[in-house]
This record gives C-alpha cells, sequence and structure tokens, in this order.
C-alpha cells in the first residue's frame, strides 16, 4: 500500500479544494467524489475505497466486468460512460445507477432490460450543453422529451442530470445552465435533483454552481495511458 500514498495526498487536496468551493458558495452540503476508473488497477481502487471513497465510476463495460470481482465490494458503482443498448444486459445485474441516459430509445431498453431481470436502476440524463459535434450527450432542446419518457417508464428513477463541458471553454456557463435547467425541471424529480458535473480539469468551478457529484479520475490516481 505503501507505493499508493500519492493518492492519499490526491484525495486529500481534492478534498480541500471542495471543501474550500463549498466554503465560497455558501454551501452547506459536500457533494459526493465519484473515482473514476478507467485504466485504474483494482489495487489503487481499492486503496481508494479504504480511504473513505464510496462510489466508482465506470467508463467501459467490458473493463468493468473484467474488474468486478476484485473491488471492494462496498463502493457503489456509477456507469458515467456511453452505454451501447446491446450491452445493458451485461451491466443490470451489478449496476443500478447509470449517468449516460442521453435518449429516448437507451432509456426505453434500460427499462425494459431491468424490468427483465426484476431490477432498478437510477438513472441521469446526460446533456451535451456546449452542442459538441460527435460528443455523447443529448441536445438540450430534447430535454423535455427525455424527461417525459423517462418518468413514463417502469423499472427506472430519474434523478437528475449529467453533463461535460467543452474542455477548452471556461466551464462557467455550462454548470450554471445545467444546475438551471435542473430547478426548472425539478416537478420531475423525487427528490433534489442530482447534479453531476466537474472532473479533474474543473471541478472546483463545478462545486460552486452547485454539483452534487464531481467525477474524478487523473487528480486521484494521477496520469493513466487511456488508449487502452
Amino acid at each position: 500500500m505503501d507505493g499508493h500514498k500519492y493518492i492519499a495526498e490526491n484525495l486529500k487536496r481534492i478534498q480541500e479544494n471542495v471543501e474550500n468551493a463549498v466554503v465560497k458558495a455558501g454551501r452547506k452540503d459536500s457533494p459526493c467524489i465519484i473515482a473514476v476508473t478507467k485504466t485504474v488497477p483494482p489495487e489503487k481502487v481499492n486503496y481508494a475505497i479504504d480511504l473513505g471513497i464510496s462510489v466508482l465510476g465506470e467508463n467501459k463495460v467490458q473493463e468493468y466486468l473484467s474488474k468486478r470481482e476484485l473491488y471492494n465490494p462496498s463502493a457503489k458503482i456509477h456507469f458515467i460512460g456511453n452505454l451501447q443498448t446491446n450491452k445493458i444486459k451485461q451491466i443490470a445485474p451489478y449496476i443500478n445507477f447509470v449517468e449516460s441516459a442521453n435518449s429516448v430509445n437507451l432509456l426505453q431498453k434500460l427499462s425494459n432490460c431491468y424490468k427483465n431481470f426484476g431490477k432498478f436502476a437510477d438513472i441521469l440524463i446526460e446533456l451535451n450543453v456546449g452542442r459538441e459535434i460527435g460528443k455523447t450527450g443529448a441536445d438540450t432542446d430534447t430535454l423535455p422529451e427525455l424527461l417525459d419518457a423517462a418518468k413514463s417508464l417502469d423499472n427506472i428513477c430519474l434523478k437528475g442530470l449529467m453533463t461535460l463541458p467543452p474542455p477548452s471553454d471556461d466551464p462557467s456557463p455550462y454548470f450554471y445552465g445545467l444546475a438551471e435547467l435542473a430547478a426548472k425541471y425539478s416537478g420531475y424529480f423525487p427528490d433534489k435533483p442530482i447534479l453531476s458535473m466537474g472532473t479533474s480539469l474543473d471541478y472546483p468551478t463545478a462545486v460552486e454552481y452547485g454539483a452534487t457529484h464531481i467525477r474524478i479520475g487523473t487528480a486521484l490516481f494521477g496520469k493513466r495511458d487511456y488508449t487502452t
């Protein structure tokens, strides 16, 4: 475990930055830190869990399945990557939180699959707030249609919204925009809407704009080989 000491130092730094952002924003609550595990060996992930991380963010179905049994089972799993409809049945037995629902078709397939397994899934609607070509996430103009669809379907529960702003822009307008959309459509959510926004690049700003969940990979685990 001594070789993973830098993870503890990184987590402490992240927690301090989060707390500073919480104070700056005048918030009374702190966001959940989701540890993004793409390409990270299970032993490092488990060390982060030992340090207090309670939620893992998985990007790829096959990678998750290859590591699933090696993880400390105390952590909850959120699927945060682009989810192909033909892969839903592979994660449904194990994952009950999907952050990347971005089409009516995907919502319908999630509903059907989880119903077939006799399971339920919490869902976030993923929005492409920067309207980037080729990027996953629904256009913000389609949000009402997606919300209506999600509310009408069985075995999925709509919990909030998720986004990833353009990396080269000031993220503030995008985080503000997502928070405004969540407030505008708050009646669709059973509780206070989850806002999953903010990564290693911009999480303090996301916290200032109301993020309830921040997805941290590189800032926690260090640089990784994303080509694998």
